[in-house]
């Protein structure tokens, strides 16, 4: 084997510290951008609270260009005591904020050196998992969804839950409460061959505490057995419950109010409790002291710059914001319109970005953890993105209308004879929609409607309720 040199041209994306922010702060929703802002207030003795609202830095262009002409330094000054004691300060009133399960799984998932492809596999994948950390969908259900947007093979998508399935917490990603304890046995190579012989065959045994039944069964000692028992209880039969939390939720700030007024719709950005900034004029004074050494003022530009860059990058993520939320509107008229979620247009985040001319990545990081308050209620902002079916005219049909016309058939259905989901699928192809039966079976328990035999009993008891 001949070891040489090769010299390869990449090309490769670098974001400026100035992008990363603008980024990062779009992904933000509401009360963490105030967190954040409270941050750089801590740590910036520059930028204060303005209690007018006000956007502008009360700089003027050439007070700016100054700032950003930096001065070697001829002599050496200690830094403002103020800045240490405050970023002292904010050390100590530093919060760890908790994650949900998906948040955990998709920060490992991007750890991985991944295709786009293998991404957006993982990403749905990690949205069906639940909190005790199962997935819900099968490899074949998994195939249907997905494989309407991209080509997808059962490889891939098993390549995929094998990767999740390694994540910690160990034991994610399983279909099944047997698969869950092997992965943890794997994760833990034990190799105990009564322990995987009790789980493949006699969890039901050793759920009743028969211990003494499995030795026989398995012509083995009770001793061996209870040892193994051991084993098995030590595993975490819900492993994803360490991410959920029994604090009650807190109450919902809306990112953005959308008010009809005069026949037409206003948006409003809700920044009313984000504090509103400026430049401290006593460090402007400051900058243009002769009294002040080289060292001082270097260090007074740069704070200076970082402040001006911060407002102007809350500016620009509003605007970004409000052009999502028109769109939004234009698309999703209707919704607006009368208040119902049948009249939800099919709607992708990747439609929404070439429309704008942005990064569907960009425009992701816009919708996620949004809240918009409307006339007819609060919404997550991306439940107005919603994914289709195709009819056999070519049109496409919203999940939510499809599921508007679950719900509303099986209202309609006889009291002596509910609908079977077989019944329902076959009625909504009737309607040109293409569905599986399995689908609607999801789509019927995604809506918290009881199966045909559970109406049927109710109905012969003559429930009403």
């Amino acid at each position: 084997m001949k070891i040489k040199q090769e010299q390869k041209i990449t090309q490769k994306i670098t974001l400026t510290p100035q992008m990363k922010q603008f980024l990062h702060l779009l992904q933000l929703p509401l009360m963490e951008l105030k967190e954040y802002i409270d941050k750089e207030i801590e740590e910036n003795p520059v930028l204060e609270y303005e209690s007018p609202p006000q956007t502008e830095t009360s700089l003027s262009d050439e007070e700016t260009k100054k700032i950003l002409e930096i001065e070697e330094p001829k002599e050496e000054h200690t830094l403002p005591s103020l800045e240490k004691e405050k970023k002292q300060n904010y050390r100590k009133t530093l919060i760890t904020q908790k994650i949900t399960l998906q948040d955990h799984l998709l920060r490992q998932l991007r750890l991985h050196r991944l295709t786009e492809k293998e991404y957006k596999i993982g990403e749905y994948i990690i949205a069906n998992i639940d909190e005790d950390g199962y997935l819900k969908e099968s490899c074949k259900e998994i195939l249907e969804s997905l494989g309407k947007d991209i080509p997808i093979s059962k490889e891939e998508v098993e390549k995929i839950i094998k990767l999740i399935q390694t994540f910690d917490p160990i034991g994610v990603g399983a279909s099944s409460f047997k698969e869950c304890l092997l992965i943890q046995l794997n994760a833990k190579r034990i190799k105990n061959s009564i322990v995987y012989e009790i789980i493949h065959k006699y969890l039901s045994l050793l759920a009743g505490k028969k211990l003494k039944e499995i030795a026989k069964q398995m012509n083995t000692s009770l001793s061996k057995v209870e040892k193994a028992a051991k084993i098995i209880s030590k595993l975490d039969p819900k492993p994803g419950k360490k991410f959920s939390f029994t604090d009650p939720p807190p109450l919902i700030t809306p990112d953005i109010i959308v008010e009809k007024i005069n026949n037409r719709y206003e948006i409003i950005i809700n920044s009313r409790s984000l504090p509103s900034l400026r430049i401290s004029s006593y460090y402007k004074n400051l900058l243009n002291s002769s009294s002040v050494s080289c060292e001082t003022k270097k260090y007074l530009q740069e704070k200076i710059k970082k402040a001006v860059e911060l407002i102007k990058t809350l500016t620009e993520r509003e605007k970004m914001i409000k052009k999502i939320v028109e769109y939004i509107l234009q698309i999703q008229k209707d919704f607006f319109e009368e208040g119902d979620i049948s009249l939800l247009k099919p709607l992708t985040l990747k439609e929404l970005a070439e429309k704008i001319k942005k990064n569907e990545s960009t425009v992701s990081r816009t919708v996620n953890k949004k809240y918009i308050q409307t006339p007819y209620g609060l919404f997550p902002l991306n439940y107005f993105f919603t994914s289709h079916l195709k009819m056999n005219n070519g049109e496409k049909i919203s999940i939510q209308k499809i599921k508007s016309l679950i719900l509303e058939l099986i209202e309609e259905e006889k009291s002596s004879r509910p609908l079977k989901d077989s019944e329902l699928t076959r009625i909504l192809r009737r309607y040109g929609v293409r569905i599986a039966r399995r689908t609607v079976a999801k789509y019927r328990q995604q809506l918290n409607i009881p199966s045909y035999s559970q109406r049927k009993r109710k109905k012969l008891r003559g429930d009403t309720t």
